[in-house]
């Protein structure tokens, strides 16, 4: 079973709901929020918590995704297996987790970045992973590129943290490290 954590803003729904839309045809999807628990989906395990204050986040080979407005200051202890995707602009949040954790990707418009854009137009991006990369099942993915068709008003950051944990997930062809099919937002 994977664990997707996705921590900071409650309002902040925009990753979780990518997400769920993407993987929901091949994953049975668990959702644990405040107040509810629900489940989408068929296929393998994946649960999907959502959290802005948890003091440690101990769970092997966990995905945590912060979004904005995450109290870090609350988080004293991650799993060393754990990967941690950050937006490159939240610079605090980077140098706060790169003492708790190394397996910290970036997402944003640098050539430092792990992810980023390669081209963007209004409907189309071209999202290029831009260093190689270790999914949560040991194998190495080389950088790529992949095309998106953005047909929904979407965060720049929303594009490339999804994009990223699909490759952490193994949702690629492992032959020719490739998102399977063209990714539409």
């Amino acid at each position: 079973m994977q664990t997707i954590v996705i921590y900071g803003d409650k309002q902040d729904i925009e990753v979780k709901n990518q997400i769920i839309q993407l993987l929901k045809n091949d994953y049975n999807i668990t959702v644990i929020e405040d107040h509810r628990i629900y489940s989408v989906g068929s296929g393998p395990s994946l649960n999907i918590i959502l959290t802005n204050n948890y003091s440690s986040i101990l769970i092997t080979n966990a995905i945590i995704i912060l979004t904005s407005n995450a109290k870090l200051s609350y988080l004293e202890l991650i799993d060393p297996s754990c990967r941690i995707i950050v937006n490159a602009d939240d610079a605090n949040y980077v140098s706060r987790l790169a003492s708790l954790n190394s397996n910290i990707y970036t997402c944003g418009f640098s050539q430092k970045d792990s992810i980023t854009f390669s081209s963007r137009e209004k409907d189309n991006v071209v999202v290029s992973l831009q260093r190689s990369i270790t999914t949560i099942s040991d194998n190495l993915c080389e950088p790529f590129e992949i095309p998106c068709e953005i047909f929904n008003e979407i965060s720049d950051y929303t594009i490339l943290a999804t994009i990223l944990v699909l490759i952490l997930l193994n949702y690629y062809d492992e032959k020719k490290c490739l998102l399977l099919t063209k990714i539409y937002f």
